[in-house]
């Protein structure tokens, strides 16, 4: 599959199918069910549904557009309220960064959300840090997703040690370890125990017994100060011990041990704590990246932090270090400053925010059809959630409930069932005995009338508990209604409009047969539905008829009455008349 056909098909996904009012009915049931999701998880009253909504619908769009659905709010939301044990509806603005921050960075809200909110960070401000951070690891060329993993996972670290500039100071040494391949666990857990001074000034007479002469490592007192307040400096001054062991051949361009320093280095890295895999890896990685910004030949006056970015982009190829700019490979230590400058630009120049930078990780195809997805979304769930229809729809669901609520107390409960079954166990025993009879062909008249009678008893029982259940839960759904104390206008129009409907037409509902499901009656006469089409109606059975006949007619005279008075024009226009009075619905067959 090519280009376009990427393309093409991605604008086929993000329009669908079906007109604008299909998808404003799909967008209002879809937009409805997220926030009732929501609800559910937080396990919320529905009071703050419309304030659910409408967070839902204003992030939608912005979360689309970075490649995400409607689904991926939802859990934005859920997540970053149980990672802070509240029920906090974040804003539409925060929910899109969050989910940017989770994309970037591989991890779920939930648990990047539960490691700043663990050092006192407001979910507010979370993602504005991890915008810092993730901007600040790109400008010196680091792996800004490794480092943040690295920062989210050991964040608690934060609370024992007083970081300069805090989460960026944290950021600043977690990058230095990436690149430097330096366990930063390892360094915190041993400026942990520097904390002690027993074991601070053990540490330093350990430093100088070993040779190193001079420093902040052989001073109990510096030790002391950086394993609280300076943790970032304390692993620069590993870093700036491991480099001394380390040889370069400048033929192959490849580090190494030096053999002479392997059994310090095994009681040093012991002595702090880390292994002597680890030691020796920073080493490795530290003289590697001394030697790439000592080609750099150009005299720089800004800060020494920002040549990194050119370092990092260098690789060893023919016995020197070479860049790739502007598509031209070259020397290391032929880039100029105004080269550099450029490379700066471009740097400074590059999305910046969270959503900018989720947008660049998407190809072409998904980008235009995130695009057509998001707009379609701002439009659709913007008339979706409309405060007044989302009030109608809360009315709606209130009136529901109060219906629904009474009919399910009124209605007589099992334990009430069987008391009443148990009460008609005789009538239940004919019945019974008449169907083994029936099997057996034994049944007689005399017991076909007493299962007849039984039968009548039974459903008249139960039409009649079922029937005063139902006028009860009536009563008290308007009795409901009545109590209710609406929120706001459109609540109380529309409880009222429920309310109405009830009392104007508690003839119709008293008349509901719940047994036999057959139409209200009015005066005796069955209400049927009106029924369109064309229908044959088939009767299966007999219609008995007792006419009596004077003395002295015979068959022959009762047809010719009976035809002249039903088949009489006049009767048929007075069954006519009935159907209109009764609303009824007549259609002649040609």
């Amino acid at each position: 599959m090519g280009f376009f056909d990427d393309i093409k098909n991605s604008l086929s996904d993000a329009s669908g199918s079906g007109g604008f009012f299909d998808k404003a009915i799909n967008a209002f049931s879809n937009l409805n069910n997220q926030a009732t999701e929501v609800n559910k998880k937080l396990l919320l009253n529905r009071d703050r549904i419309l304030e659910i909504t409408t967070s839902i619908a204003d992030s939608a769009p912005e979360v689309i557009r970075i490649g995400g659905k409607i689904e991926d709010v939802v859990d934005t939301i859920t997540e970053a309220s149980e990672a802070v044990n509240r029920t906090v509806i974040i804003s539409s603005e925060q929910i899109a960064r969050l989910y940017a921050s989770q994309q970037l960075i591989d991890m779920s809200v939930s648990r990047i959300v539960g490691s700043f909110s663990d050092i006192g960070k407001q979910i507010y401000s979370i993602s504005n840090t991890i915008e810092e951070s993730i901007n600040y690891v790109q400008s010196i060329g680091g792996n800004a997703k490794s480092v943040m993993q690295n920062i989210v996972n050991q964040m608690e670290e934060m609370n024992k040690f007083d970081f300069e500039d805090g989460v960026m100071g944290f950021t600043r040494m977690a990058a230095k370890a990436s690149m430097l391949k330096i366990d930063m666990r390892s360094v915190l857990s041993f400026a942990e125990k520097l904390s002690d001074p027993q074991q601070a000034i053990e540490m330093a007479n350990t430093f100088q017994r070993l040779g190193v002469a001079a420093g902040s490592l052989v001073d109990p007192f510096s030790l002391m100060y950086k394993s609280i307040n300076d943790p970032e400096g304390l692993q620069d001054s590993i870093i700036e011990l491991t480099r001394r062991f380390v040889d370069f051949n400048s033929e192959t361009g490849d580090f190494k041990i030096n053999p002479a320093g392997i059994l310090q280095i095994k009681e040093l890295s012991s002595a702090i704590g880390m292994s002597y895999s680890d030691f020796t890896k920073t080493a490795l990685a530290a003289a590697d990246l001394d030697k790439r910004i000592s080609e750099i030949s150009f005299d720089y006056s800004g800060n020494k932090e920002d040549l990194m970015l050119l370092a990092n982009m260098a690789q060893f190829k023919g016995g020197k270090y070479v860049v790739t700019i502007d598509n031209e490979e070259k020397s290391l230590s032929d880039v100029t400053e105004s080269e550099f400058m450029k490379l700066r630009e471009i740097q400074a120049n590059a999305p910046k925010t969270l959503e900018d930078i989720s947008r660049n990780q998407l190809t072409i195809a998904e980008t235009i059809a995130s695009d057509v997805k998001a707009i379609a979304a701002k439009i659709l769930y913007g008339v979706s959630s409309s405060p007044d229809i989302q009030r109608i729809i809360e009315a709606i669901r209130k009136g529901e409930n109060v219906l629904g609520s009474a009919a399910f107390d009124a209605t007589p409960t099992g334990k009430e069932f069987r008391a009443i079954t148990n009460e008609l166990k005789d009538a239940i025993s004919v019945i019974g005995s008449g169907l083994y009879d029936g099997f057996n062909g034994t049944l007689t008249d005399e017991k076909i009338e007493s299962i007849r009678k039984s039968s009548d008893t039974l459903i008249n029982t139960l039409e009649n508990t079922l029937q005063t259940s139902f006028t009860r839960g009536y009563d008290n759904a308007v009795s409901r209604l009545e109590k209710m104390t609406p929120t706001n206008e459109i609540e109380a129009k529309t409880l009222g409009s429920f309310k109405d409907f009830l009392k104007n037409n508690r003839e119709f509902f008293e008349e509901i047969n719940l047994i036999n499901k057959t139409n209200p009656t009015i005066e005796g006469k069955t209400v049927e539905k009106v029924i369109r089409g064309d229908y044959d109606l088939n009767f299966n059975g007999e219609i008995k008829h007792k006419i009596d006949i004077p003395t002295g007619l015979d068959n022959r005279d009762v047809e010719k009455i009976m035809d002249k008075t039903f088949n009489n024009e006049d009767f048929r226009q007075k069954i006519f008349n009935i159907i209109d009075q009764y609303n009824l619905r007549y259609e002649k067959k040609e």
